[in-house]
């Protein structure tokens, strides 16, 4: 999950998602210790990202990680300056809060990245285009691999390179629709 997340922030940078590529960054970011090889790219990237979406509690959060004696000597020396600078200033304002959504169990509004529902205990499907909780109302799925996606991620994936996030099939925005039952799909 952690590296179709990581997979996911690559694609959606390159569509100009800032804001999805930082959500996806620091879920990784925060399960780094899954990357070993690749812990301080990761983390230069997730700097990067939060400080363009506008998330700064979460860049500097970050570079405060990557300016520790194990891990400032291998950040690239691009981009070494700017992780320093970043971590120099504490924000002392919160991030805009995540967007709510409902849960597909219970119906309790939830951060859209968070995985699990506090009220229901139920970990939750994901979208493969966005990487947020699948949302009943939204539900539809890749004709391709018919894994889940939430229709409107998926389209607006799609609208911008038409291929299936998950497997990668040539899939037109046209080919998918809400689906009828998302209690049955679900």
């Amino acid at each position: 999950m952690n590296y179709h997340s990581f997979q996911l922030a690559k694609r959606l940078v390159r569509i100009g998602n800032h804001l999805g590529a930082a959500r996806m960054l620091i879920r990784v970011s925060k399960n780094i210790s899954q990357f070993p090889t690749t812990k301080v790219n990761i983390l230069t990237t997730t700097v990067a990202e939060c400080t363009q979406a506008g998330l700064k509690q979460a860049a500097y959060q970050f570079a405060c990680m990557l300016v520790r004696p194990e891990f400032i000597n291998d950040v690239n020396p691009k981009f070494k300056k700017k992780v320093e600078a970043t971590a120099r200033k504490p924000v002392k304002v919160d991030d805009d809060p995540e967007p709510l959504s409902p849960c597909p169990f219970c119906q309790f509004s939830i951060p859209g990245t968070q995985l699990e529902c506090p009220q229901c205990k139920n970990r939750l499907p994901f979208c493969i285009a966005s990487g947020k909780h699948m949302i009943l109302a939204d539900w539809c799925h890749c004709p391709s691999c018919k894994m889940c996606a939430n229709y409107s991620d998926l389209k607006a994936v799609l609208e911008k390179s038409p291929e299936c996030p998950m497997c990668e099939a040539a899939v037109s925005p046209m080919a998918i629709k809400i689906s009828d039952d998302p209690l049955a799909d679900f």
